[in-house]
């Protein structure tokens, strides 16, 4: 997704504007299994072993899924899709 945006400048009175692209994605939170792998959309995604049984944050685009630990990325993987 894109957005384009006029901003307007005050004290020149001119607009300037600006291209910027937005990445939609999901937010879901998940337990990584004794095998330490997060299980998404039927596909799953490996984390360091210590977050084992652990609550996290996963977060899937297009084209990546990502794994965060209280804020911190621990995981990023290319997104799997079909099957």
């Amino acid at each position: 997704m894109s957005v384009d945006v006029e901003i307007s400048c005050p004290s020149s009175g001119s607009f300037l504007s600006a291209y910027v692209e937005y990445e939609l994605s999901v937010l879901k939170k998940v337990t990584a299994n004794i095998d330490y792998h997060c299980e998404y959309d039927r596909h799953f995604y490996s984390v360091p072993y210590r977050l084992a049984r652990q609550r996290l944050d996963l977060r899937a685009s297009a084209t990546t899924v990502e794994v965060y630990k209280a804020g911190r990325r621990v995981a990023s993987h290319p997104r799997e899709h079909g099957r």
